[in-house]
């Protein structure tokens, strides 16, 4: 009996520590200057609009977006960008960031 108490100690101890060392973000692919350019260009050539300061482009399609390794937000605030943004109106902005 108490080794499988410990067992299950170990088990959930080891679990745990697995789940605090992940890094998420260490699974995103890196983009190059050059990857942004391309991606600049084809958000504009599919009705989207570049912000270039924040690696994001506004208005496109969900299926662009994931065709292009990005992350989809169907509803970001129109402030969003804007940390000195006091009054924001209620609007979604559909945004793929980088």
């Amino acid at each position: 009996m108490k080794k499988s108490f410990y067992f299950l100690v170990i088990a959930i101890f080891a679990l745990t520590l697995s789940a605090c060392t992940s890094n998420p973000e260490a699974e995103k692919p890196i983009i190059l200057d050059n990857d942004l350019l391309i991606l600049s260009d084809s958000c504009e050539n599919n009705s989207g609009v570049w912000v270039d300061n924040f690696s994001e482009c506004e208005y496109v399609s969900e299926d662009w977006c994931l065709e292009n390794n990005g992350t989809f937000n169907e509803c970001e605030s129109a402030c969003r960008n804007d940390a000195e943004a006091e009054i924001c109106i209620l609007m979604c902005v559909p945004v793929c960031k980088f």
